[in-house]
C-alpha cells in the first residue's frame, strides 16, 4: 500500500490513538491544548486497562469493550463535575493567558485578547503542532519505506506475534502476555501492543501496517502534543516558545527515531511520549505553573495517565520519580521563602518537608527495586565522560553527528535556566538525565552504575531517548533568549525603517513596528530548519536500513514473506504452525495470524514444546512426537533458510531431515522457504 492511499489509516490510527481519553476529558472539563494533549495518554490507560479487566470479565479485547469503557468513564466525570459544583469546586479549564508581547507577564494573566490576537494565538499553537507532526511524519515514512514494512530486528519477533496473539486470543493483558504461551505467562508491559491491536482490527489492516500507523501517531501526535503541553507549564502558554517548540520538536536523533531503529524499543517509543504530559501535570500539582491550576482536576488527570504510562513501560515511572525530585526541592524552596515572608504557612512547609522527607527514601527504594538483573543488564560504556557531556550538549547522543543548532539553543538555554532562578528547575531535570546518559554510557561497570542505570539495563540506548523530554524545554528557554534579544536589537537599531530605506517602501515607520515580530519568525524558521541537519538525518539513515526488505534480509527475506502471506490460505484458523524464531519462520502469529509453537526466542518451554521443537520432522516415526503434536494442534511446520537475525549460528535438529521425513508434505514454497503440512500423526481435531 503507498503512504497516500495510507493516509485515511492514519487518521483513523489518530482517532483510536486520541479519540476515547479526548471524550472522556472533554467530559471532564478539559479543553484546549491540554485537552489534545491528554487525549492520547488518557487512551492508553483506558485500552491497556481494558485489556487486563477483559479476561475477568469473560469478554474479548477489542473496539467496542474501549468505547464502552471510554463512554462511563464520560459518564463518571459529568456526574463528578455535577456534584462539585454543586459543593461550589469548578472542575473547568485555565483563566485566559495574556498575550505575548515579550514583557515577561510572570503572572501569566492578563488582559482578554482581542480578536486578532487570539487568532495569532491559535495559529501559533496549529503551526507548533503542525510542523513537528509533519516533519517527523515524512522522516518515518522514509525510515519505514512502506507501510507494510516491518523492523528486520531480534524484538521485533515478539512485538510482531504479540499483536497478532492478541488479534487471534482476543488476549491482551499486561498481567498474563509474558512470552506468547501458556507456560510463559508473566507480566509484560502491553499498552503499545493492545493499542496497535485495536488499529489493527478496527481498520482491517496487516499488523505491519498497523505498527507503521500507530508509530506515526505515537511520534507525529501525541509526542508534540505532550511537549507543548509541558512548555505551556514552563512558559504560561506564550507563543514564541510553542513556536520553538514545534521548530524543535522533531530536532533529536535520539526520540522519537532511535526507538524505531534500535531494538525496535516501541513501548519505550509509547512510554516516553506520554512523558511530558505526566511532567506537566507534576508541575501544576506542585503549583510551579505560574497559572494555577485546582488540584483536583489535576489529581484526576494524573490518576488517568500514571496506569497507562505503567502499562506502557514502567521504568518510566521510576523515570518520572526521578525527574520530579527537583520539582519537589523546588517547591520546598519557594515555601521556605513564603514562609520568610509570611506568604506560607508553618503547617504548610512542615508539611511539604515531611512529604518531601518520605518521597526521597521512596524514590531510592522503588529505584533500586526496579533495577534489572546484573546477567540481564551486559550493555557496557563505551565512551568518556567528556565525549558523553559532548553529546548530550549537542543532541547526538550514541555517535550520531552533532547538531551545531541545537548544540547553540542547549548552551543558551543553559545559560537563561540559570538567569531566570525560578526555572532552574528546568535545569535540575536535564542535569539527572543526562546524568543517568553519562553514567551508562561512560562510566565502567560497578554496583553504583547498576543501581543508578540498571532500571534501564544500563543501557544508553534507551536513556538517551529520554533525553528529548527534558532537554527541549532547556533548548526552547535558549531560543527565546536569543531570538528576544535579536528582536530587541532590531527594535533599537531600527531595522525596519533602514530596511525600508534600502528598498525604497514607504510606511518606514509601519516597517520599523513589525520588524521584530518578522525576526523572531525568521529565527524560528531558521531553527527549524537547522535543527534537521546533522544527528537527524544520520539516524534516518541508520534506522532506514532495519526496514529494508531483500533476499538476504536479516529477519526475513521477500521470499519468506510472500509465503508467510499465502499461509492462511493453506492452515486452518485453528491451527498451530511450528517455525524456528532465530529464522523468522516463528512469525506466523504476527504476519499470518496463525498460532506459532515458538513466537519468542525465549520463554519457558512445555516438554511438548521442546518435542516439537527438537524433531517435527520425526512425526510417525519418533513415538514421542504424535502426542505432543496432537496436544498442541501442530498441523503445519515451517522452515527458512539458516540465516539469523543476530546472524548468530543456533543448529535447529527439528526440521533437518523436513525433505525426506515421512511424516511432513510439502504443500508450498518460494525459493528456500517451505511449509509442511503433518501428515504422520493421522487427522489432527481442531482445538
Amino acid at each position: 500500500m503507498p503512504w497516500v492511499t495510507f493516509v485515511p489509516v492514519l487518521l483513523l490510527a489518530a482517532v483510536i490513538f486520541l479519540g476515547p481519553g479526548l471524550v472522556v476529558m472533554r467530559g471532564a472539563g478539559v479543553r484546549g491544548l491540554p485537552l489534545f494533549a491528554v487525549s492520547g495518554p488518557t487512551t492508553v490507560t483506558i485500552a491497556s486497562a481494558v485489556a487486563v479487566a477483559a479476561p475477568y470479565a469473560n469478554i474479548g479485547y477489542g473496539i467496542v469493550p474501549v468505547a464502552v469503557c471510554a463512554l462511563i468513564l464520560t459518564a463518571t466525570a459529568l456526574v463528578l463535575r455535577y456534584v462539585l459544583a454543586m459543593r461550589g469546586i469548578v472542575f473547568g479549564a485555565q483563566p485566559r493567558k495574556s498575550f505575548d508581547d515579550g514583557a515577561g507577564n510572570s503572572a501569566g494573566i492578563g488582559p482578554v485578547l482581542t480578536s486578532a490576537q487570539e487568532w495569532v494565538r491559535r495559529g501559533a499553537i496549529i503551526a507548533a503542532f503542525a510542523i513537528p507532526a509533519a516533519i517527523i511524519t515524512v522522516r518515518f515514512a522514509r525510515i519505514i519505506g512502506a507501510p507494510g514494512n516491518i523492523s528486520q530486528t531480534y524484538d521485533n519477533i515478539f512485538h510482531l506475534n504479540a499483536i497478532g496473539h492478541i488479534l487471534i486470543t482476543g488476549s491482551g493483558s499486561s498481567l498474563t502476555l509474558g512470552n506468547l504461551t501458556t507456560a510463559s505467562e508473566a507480566f509484560y508491559p502491553a499498552a503499545w501492543h493492545d493499542l496497535i491491536a485495536l488499529v489493527a482490527s478496527t481498520a482491517s489492516i496487516s499488523v505491519p501496517e498497523a505498527i507503521s500507523a500507530g508509530n506515526i501517531v505515537i511520534a507525529g501526535v501525541i509526542w508534540p502534543l505532550g511537549m507543548m503541553y509541558l512548555i505551556s507549564r514552563i512558559s504560561t502558554g506564550q507563543v514564541l516558545p510553542m513556536l520553538l517548540t514545534g521548530a524543535l520538536a522533531a530536532g533529536f536523533s535520539s526520540f522519537p527515531y532511535l526507538m524505531i531503529d534500535f531494538g525496535v524499543l516501541y513501548p519505550n517509543l509509547l512510554a516516553i511520549a506520554i512523558m511530558p504530559v505526566a511532567l506537566a501535570l507534576t508541575i501544576d500539582l506542585l503549583g510551579l505553573n505560574p497559572t494555577k491550576r485546582r488540584i483536583i482536576p489535576v489529581l484526576c488527570q494524573g490518576a488517568l495517565i500514571l496506569p497507562g504510562l505503567a502499562l506502557a513501560h514502567p521504568s518510566f515511572v521510576v523515570a518520572l520519580f526521578g525527574l520530579a525530585l527537583p520539582l519537589l526541592l523546588t517547591k520546598l524552596v519557594r515555601l521556605a521563602a513564603g514562609y520568610r515572608r509570611r506568604e506560607a504557612t508553618g503547617r504548610q512547609l512542615i508539611g511539604f518537608t515531611v512529604l518531601t522527607a518520605m518521597f526521597i527514601p521512596l524514590v531510592f527504594i522503588v529505584w533500586d527495586m526496579a533495577g534489572q538483573s546484573l546477567t540481564s543488564s551486559r550493555w557496557q560504556p563505551y565512551q568518556s565522560v567528556s565525549q558523553a557531556i559532548g553529546e548530550v550538549l549537542g543532541a547526538g547522543p550514541q555517535g550520531r553527528h552533532v547538531s551545531l543548532v541545537m548544540f547553540v539553543m542547549l548552551v543558551s538555554g543553559l545559560v537563561a535556566s540559570i538567569a531566570r532562578r525560578k526555572l532552574v528547575w528546568v535545569l535540575g531535570m536535564a542535569f539527572i538525565a543526562a546524568g543517568l546518559f553519562v553514567v551508562a554510557s561512560a562510566l565502567p561497570a560497578s554496583e553504583t552504575r547498576h543501581f543508578l542505570t540498571g532500571v534501564w539495563y544500563n543501557d544508553s540506548f534507551r536513556l538517551a531517548a529520554m533525553l528529548p523530554v527534558v532537554l527541549l524545554p532547556l533548548a526552547v528557554l535558549g531560543g527565546e533568549s536569543i531570538l528576544r534579544g535579536a528582536a530587541a536589537a532590531a527594535t533599537r537599531n531600527r531595522v525596519g525603517e533602514t530596511a525600508s530605506r534600502i528598498l525604497r517602501l514607504p510606511c518606514a515607520t509601519a516597517m520599523d513596528k513589525i520588524a521584530p515580530a518578522a525576526v523572531l519568525l525568521v529565527g524560528v524558521f531558521a531553527i527549524a530548519v537547522g535543527a534537521q541537519f546533522g544527528a537527524v538525518g544520520k539516524e534516518q539513515v541508520f534506522a532506514s536500513a532495519n526496514y529494508r526488505t531483500g533476499p538476504q534480509a536479516p529477519l526475513v527475506s521477500t521470499d519468506e514473506r510472500a509465503l508467510l502471506d499465502r499461509l492462511p490460505s493453506h492452515v486452518p484458523a485453528e491451527a498451530t504452525v511450528y517455525g524456528d524464531p532465530w529464522t523468522g519462520a516463528s512469525l506466523t502469529e504476527g504476519l499470518s495470524l496463525r498460532r506459532s509453537v515458538s513466537p519468542h526466542i525465549v520463554g519457558r518451554r512445555t516438554p511438548e514444546e521442546l518435542v516439537i521443537m527438537s524433531r517435527i520432522d520425526e512425526a510417525g516415526v519418533n513415538p514421542l512426537v504424535c502426542p505432543a503434536v496432537k496436544d498442541l494442534n501442530v498441523q503445519f511446520a515451517l522452515i527458512f533458510d539458516d540465516r539469523e537475525v543476530h546472524g548468530g549460528a543456533h543448529p535447529n535438529t527439528a526440521m533437518d531431515e523436513a525433505d525426506s521425513a515421512p511424516g511432513l508434505k510439502l504443500v508450498d514454497s518460494q525459493g528456500s522457504a517451505r511449509l509442511y503440512q503433518v501428515t504422520g500423526c493421522g487427522p489432527l481435531s481442531s482445538n
